[in-house]
């Protein structure tokens, strides 16, 4: 039997295919995990649904770590205080938070926030017999007399918010949006749109709620940025090259991108 030798150009497709697969082996095996920990009990920027981590914040920093180089990305969704220790400790690589003194003392910090978490947003109804004054405000003087609605135990109302606002105040979270939009008690709250948006759809009040961004909120906007563990050998340059991609214009039109789409439902 006669073997007809490979043609040139089919031998070379072959050893192209070997070597591609060989590389895609190679960039498997060189890929860093980095693993994250979340709160998943924030909806909807950060939470545990049908068993699977959900949220604004992990589709951030899923976007951020697998457009980053040779990273694959791995997110779980814990009660806050134990991501944190989890990553104080080491168990986690990496969270996305505000980086106060504490957190700065076990984890590094990307210089720029991946996300700022934005209550800077007067959260009331169509219905409010206030409303032209809360669509007229320039101060936290133009809202005096009225009623804020907020969750007890916040200790941010207190140290923002001047006592010349009536407080009215509710266990949990769920009561604030049942006093504003079933009961027409009080007068707004203070919310991110997404996370008023997402709880006024399960609630039943969508159609009912309106808002509005306004500047004169003190120290409503968070900015929640990149930490990486101190226990993490390659903290350092993990976070150079994740800030890399933070920093670049697709990161920013992809966080747009995702962060409107939580806002799909905006009036």
């Amino acid at each position: 039997m006669i073997e007809t030798p490979l043609r040139p150009s089919l031998l070379n497709r072959l050893t192209y295919a070997v070597c591609f697969v060989a590389y895609l082996v190679s960039a498997a095996a060189h890929a860093q995990t980095v693993r994250m920990g979340f709160a998943d009990d924030i909806p909807p920027l950060s939470m545990r649904e049908d068993g699977a981590l959900k949220g604004l914040i992990p589709e951030l920093a899923q976007w951020l770590v697998e457009h980053s180089g040779d990273f694959t990305f791995y997110g779980e969704g814990l009660p806050w205080p134990r991501a944190q220790q989890k990553v104080e400790q080491g168990e986690l690589d990496a969270f996305l938070t505000y980086p106060s003194a504490e957190r700065q003392r076990y984890a590094l910090f990307s210089a720029s926030p991946v996300y700022l978490l934005d209550s800077s947003y007067l959260i009331y109804s169509r219905h409010n017999p206030q409303r032209a004054r809360l669509e007229q405000a320039q101060s936290l003087a133009d809202l005096a007399g009225m009623t804020l609605v907020a969750q007890r135990g916040t200790g941010y109302i207190d140290d923002n918010i001047p006592n010349s606002i009536q407080r009215l105040l509710s266990t949990h979270l769920d009561g604030v949006y049942h006093l504003l939009f079933r009961r027409g008690h009080g007068d707004f709250t203070l919310a991110p749109p997404e996370q008023a948006l997402y709880s006024a759809q399960q609630l039943g009040y969508r159609e009912a709620l309106l808002y509005r961004s306004v500047d004169f909120i003190p120290n409503a906007r968070i900015p929640l940025h990149l930490g990486i563990s101190r226990q993490q050998p390659q903290a350092a340059q993990w976070l150079a090259a994740l800030e890399r991609t933070l920093n670049s214009a697709a990161f920013r039109q992809a966080r747009e991108a995702i962060t409107a789409r939580y806002r799909q439902t905006a009036p």
